[in-house]
């Protein structure tokens, strides 16, 4: 991502295999994105 001058993706910067806030703003992005709307895992993915 440096090479493209893009945002390093940082996934939430925490924790994502314990249950948690972070974890589940993770599912709910994944489950946007099966839907095709890819927007809020590209922003938590930056986070």
């Amino acid at each position: 991502m440096k090479s493209l001058n893009q945002t390093i993706f940082t996934w939430g910067s925490k924790d994502l295999y314990h249950e948690g806030d972070v974890r589940n703003k993770y599912i709910s992005a994944l489950i946007e994105a099966d839907k095709n709307n890819y927007k809020p895992l590209i922003e938590f993915v930056r986070k």
